[in-house]
């Protein structure tokens, strides 16, 4: 009797391109399609699983049942454009699937499933054996991609340690012009110069050629750990090169700061290296993320593990667990402007005097009660304000926007979500301030390009309760919808 393991090739193979079709979706429809001839299904379609962790992807997940299964599907260049290893295991058994594809663009993805927080990172000889098998994979599988880097389209490596990532230099002397997406990023972050766990070394000789970013035209997405990029950036010191990123999302992350007790900065770099390197670079989007400053007494900051989703969505400017001390800094050099923009998990400073904030969505999401949201919101001209989990969102907030209409005067939208520091009360009395009656005719076009009244209102929780006459009061003056944490319609008691 015939098992899977000895289906003849010719049957593989057809049931190979049906899992590979299905696996597809039309880049502009999106929309996965059965009816594309298999000679032209490359140029109209793309993965329809975005996310390269999943188990289940194609033709990795059907490359582990057998050998012989492996040897079918390594016949098909098209199946191996997008290229996946889990360094938790020895990818040395997959490592011919770098070449599978041929000459077609390739994307590679690296990432190590470990748990973290790892037990064994309680045992500092445990630990070093975990980090030098992490290092000597990486080595081995950046080894194998090498006479492939120039035609690649996305390079994905996220580590455990930052000791296994390469320097950009290494990828980019290979001139990979078509290169969309650089993704070199740790779940560790890289702190201590004198640690076991420090990254690359900085002062490392790059290759005379190396070209700067802004050479690389198609360079959309370069996402990096904070060691990574300005090592990168020391690089071109004193070449007299543009360092700018031509129009890329700029992704920045993990990074501790550490300052002695006289506030000197360790080596190798202090936060004037930091934002010299974001100014050299002016990307269009960026996002900073597990950024932290340490004084000699702190204790030691824990940075949970990133997150990130696929594909990267990074088309704002976005602070993401960014210290006050280092949130000051930036503004002080930085204007904040950009259509959108977003603080999840800051203690956010105050915005300089005469500073103003332009953008037109402004999202806070997990900001501390230690913040007075006005040090921000007294720049802030912007029209849609949207708060989740904050407990600094409170009734001295509302009160202070309700009784002077010079504060975030063009606010048209508010949506709250799980804020629960706040009363309907004085919701109310900002509501009935900042609007007018629906069929009221008094304010002039003129006066609307000074102040803005509050349309929209959105309010998402389970610790409110509003009556029927209440409910009816808010919906007479705004759009208004009330909700529990659910989402469901919140019914009035």
């Amino acid at each position: 009797m015939t098992s899977i393991h000895d289906l003849p090739i010719e049957l593989l193979s057809r049931i190979f391109f049906f899992l590979y079709k299905k696996s597809r979706e039309e880049v502009c429809k999106m929309r996965v399609i059965l009816d594309t001839p298999a000679d032209d299904i490359l140029s109209k379609t793309e993965w329809a699983d975005k996310d390269p962790r999943s188990l289940t992807l194609f033709p990795h997940a059907q490359a582990k049942v057998c050998q012989h299964w492996l040897n079918v599907l390594s016949t098909h260049a098209m199946f191996w454009d997008r290229v996946i290893f889990d360094i938790r295991e020895d990818p040395t058994r997959m490592l011919d699937s770098l070449r599978w594809s041929k000459d077609l663009p390739l994307e590679i993805f690296v990432f190590n499933s470990s748990p973290f927080p790892n037990p064994e990172h309680d045992d500092l000889h445990l630990q070093r054996d975990a980090v030098l098998l992490e290092l000597s994979r990486f080595q081995a599988l950046i080894l194998a991609c090498t006479p492939h880097i120039k035609r690649c389209t996305s390079i994905v490596f996220e580590a455990m340690y930052p000791t296994s990532l390469p320097p950009c230099s290494l990828l980019l002397q290979y001139k990979p012009w078509d290169l969309r997406t650089l993704v070199l990023t740790s779940v560790r972050a890289a702190d201590n110069p004198h640690s076991s766990l420090v990254a690359v070394n900085p002062s490392l000789d790059p290759p005379s050629s190396l070209s700067p970013p802004v050479q690389y035209r198609s360079l959309k997405l370069l996402c990096l750990d904070a060691f990574i990029l300005m090592s990168f950036a020391r690089m071109f010191e004193g070449r007299g090169e543009n360092f700018a990123s031509h129009k890329m999302c700029l992704v920045i992350s993990r990074y501790i700061f550490q300052y002695d007790k006289n506030g000197a900065f360790n080596e190798p770099f202090t936060v004037d290296d930091f934002l010299d390197c974001l100014e050299q670079m002016s990307p269009n989007y960026t996002t900073l993320r597990d950024l932290v400053i340490q004084g000699p007494h702190d204790e030691q900051p824990t940075l949970e593990p990133p997150t990130y989703s696929y594909p990267f969505s990074t088309h704002t400017l976005l602070f993401e667990n960014v210290s006050a001390p280092l949130l000051s800094a930036y503004f002080d050099r930085f204007p904040l402007e950009d259509e959108s923009v977003e603080f999840r998990f800051c203690d956010i400073p105050a915005v300089p005097d005469e500073s103003v904030v332009w953008c037109y969505f402004l999202t806070l999401e997990n900001i501390p009660a230690s913040t007075d949201l006005r040090g921000l919101l007294t720049s802030w001209v912007g029209g849609e304000l949207k708060v989740k989990n904050c407990p600094c969102f409170d009734d001295s907030l509302l009160s202070w926007l309700a009784r002077d209409p010079c504060q975030a005067p063009h606010l048209r939208s508010l949506e709250i979500e799980n804020c629960n520091s706040f009363t309907m009360k004085k919701l109310r009395k900002l509501i009935r301030l900042r609007t007018r009656e629906r069929d009221s005719s008094e304010v002039s076009e003129e006066e609307d390009d000074d102040f803005a009244y509050i349309n929209t209102l959105f309010v998402c929780g389970d610790n409110y309760a509003l009556t029927a006459e209440e409910l009816s009061w808010f919906t007479d003056r705004v759009d208004a919808w009330f909700t529990i944490s659910q989402n469901s319609p919140y019914i009035p008691l």
